[in-house]
């Protein structure tokens, strides 16, 4: 790699050779990981795993964190609707709101987490819904974006959140295989 500095070219990459720290992003690439590091939710910021957890539960945020208070290696935990959407409602709280355990890689990859412009349109989206008045219709987004995604692999955690948070929005299991 080579970079123009006025009349003078310089070359980047041999300079940064060798020296211990430069190179310290993990890839597939990188001097500094080893390929069990790149699979150890432990040892590394990808978090991720080998293998799922036994059962991916749902119900309220609260009752999803282990004993320790910790997620599950491996696993994040997805509101429905996003908490962003829901504190918009008078009385919500933050650890009462519907919520289901999902990989970390899954968790990442649905509209309702991260800073995308179509993840930014979904939680608008959502964001309009919750302040007319029409929670189901959020919470139904949500599910769509995950079963089109996942087909069956969280369904029954889904099914378990809307029983235990949603009981009146019963009709949205009817979304699920």
């Amino acid at each position: 790699m080579r970079a123009a500095i006025g009349k003078f070219v310089r070359s980047t990459k041999r300079r940064n050779r060798g020296r211990p720290g430069v190179n310290r992003r993990p890839g597939p690439h990188s001097t500094n990981t080893t390929p069990a590091e790149t699979i150890n939710p432990l040892t590394n910021k990808n978090k991720l795993r080998k293998d799922p957890p036994p059962v991916y539960n749902g119900g309220s945020y609260k009752d999803l964190k282990g004993s320790d208070g910790k997620n599950i290696p491996g696993t994040q935990i997805n509101h429905i609707p996003p908490c962003d959407t829901m504190k918009q409602i008078p009385g919500w709280k933050y650890d009462a709101g519907g919520a289901m355990q999902m990989d970390y890689i899954d968790h990442r990859a649905v509209h309702s987490t991260g800073s995308a412009a179509d993840s930014l349109l979904h939680r608008a989206h959502q964001n309009q819904l919750v302040a007319n008045g029409q929670i189901r219709d959020a919470i139904a987004l949500d599910i769509q974006d995950i079963t089109r995604r996942f087909p069956g692999k969280y369904d029954d955690s889904l099914r378990e959140m809307i029983d235990k948070c949603y009981p009146e929005y019963g009709d949205l299991k009817d979304m699920l295989n």
